[in-house]
């Protein structure tokens, strides 16, 4: 089975959401959800290294689980002070522990001191006793360290604050709409002159653009897409990127296919890098622009074009209209639709991929079938 070229995928097993995405001692550091099996469970943290986000370095499992917790969704640090006691310039990992015996989710620590190679856990440092508290997300703000972390059922996202990394005092909660869906994977960070807040529902990557103050986010508006097709999700940014540059990679699959799509010995993959940026439409709303960190293909849509293996594009007169016409797995066809006043868009493909980004920076990103594959059943791994 042909694997992708420039997007990451677990040399075997299933992965999911990008984790502890950090950029460290000259090289893109990517840790991800890795499942030893075909599908998902008993998680622990893959790991992969980079010159250019395009092609890939595989290292040893980062985190594992054991016998007591499964390792989920988190993030990474650098303790350049030795706030948390590991070492002056240790890395810091914060990750929800699910804990095997009653599906309890905390949020818990671990370090490295060889670059990210071998880590140590530190066990729980934030636990309110939920099953659906998760995907821990660090950031420094002035003398602080600040955590984001998805209260899923609650429909809220709760921060906190620590001047240690391992003792944490609740902030404030940021209030998302209720009945929509479960939430996670929260990303907050500055970006041009406002606060990005990322948040992941099922099955999309969602923003919030706002203010805050250190203690307290508060949006103007409401939530808009990141991506506009079926295929980003989870989609975090990387600490500590050159240049303050803001980089974010994501899981480009759905859970509505993600477990049976036919490659083997692996499944999942994870989208381009992409640099952010905060642009505004002629009346001057802001939104989140999207310039791929990988060669593209230029096209112009005077017709209907099919731009990937059962993905065909158009432009409507105000948008780009992409169809994925492969029904091999169910949910896999359908249409969606990019807004944009230009109907041309730069294309970045590969085995099993498609990544479309208009003139604006707005994008669209497809899973596609192997040519020729069967139809999709267990994964020999």
């Amino acid at each position: 089975m042909t694997r992708p070229s420039r997007h990451l995928t677990p040399p075997s097993g299933f992965l999911n959401d990008p984790t502890g995405l950090l950029r460290y001692d000259d090289r893109w550091h990517v840790f991800y959800q890795h499942s030893p099996g075909p599908a998902h469970g008993d998680v622990s943290w893959g790991h992969a290294a980079s010159d250019d986000l395009l092609t890939w370095q595989h290292l040893p499992v980062a985190i594992p689980s054991d016998v007591e917790e499964e390792v989920w969704t988190g993030s990474v640090v650098v303790d350049a002070d030795n706030a948390a006691g590991f070492g002056h310039g240790a890395l810091v990992a914060a990750y929800t522990s699910l804990r095997r015996r009653d599906l309890n989710q905390s949020q818990a620590l671990a370090s490295s001191t060889d670059g990210g190679l071998t880590w140590r856990k530190h066990g729980v440092v934030l636990d309110i006793g939920s099953t659906d508290f998760r995907d821990p997300r660090l950031l420094r703000h002035g003398d602080r360290w600040l955590m984001a972390v998805a209260r899923s059922l609650d429909d809220a996202i709760a921060l906190y604050s620590s001047s240690d990394l391992r003792a944490w005092t609740h902030e404030s909660d940021v209030v998302m709409p209720s009945g929509q869906g479960v939430w996670e994977c929260p990303d907050l960070f500055p970006l041009g002159d406002r606060w990005l807040l990322l948040v992941s529902r099922e099955p999309e990557t969602l923003y919030l653009l706002g203010d805050f103050d250190g203690r307290r986010f508060v949006p103007e508006g409401g939530l808009q897409p990141l991506d506009h097709g079926p295929d980003l999700y989870a989609g975090v940014t990387v600490t500590d990127p050159p240049d303050g540059r803001r980089v974010l990679l994501g899981w480009l699959d759905s859970w509505t296919y993600a477990q049976v799509l036919p490659t083997e010995p692996w499944r999942g993959q994870l989208s381009i890098g992409r640099e952010l940026g905060l642009a505004r439409d002629a009346d001057g709303t802001p939104y989140v622009r999207q310039r791929p960190l990988a060669p593209t293909t230029p096209l112009a849509l005077d017709a209907a074009v099919e731009i990937a293996s059962g993905v065909r594009a158009s432009y409507d007169g105000s948008a780009v209209v992409l169809e994925r016409l492969d029904d091999r797995v169910p949910g896999f066809a359908g249409r969606w639709t990019v807004p944009t006043g230009v109907p041309r868009v730069e294309v970045v493909t590969d085995s099993h991929s498609v990544e479309v980004f208009t003139a604006e920076g707005r994008s669209a990103s497809l899973h596609t079938l192997p040519i020729g594959s069967a139809t999709p059943g267990p994964c020999r791994s």
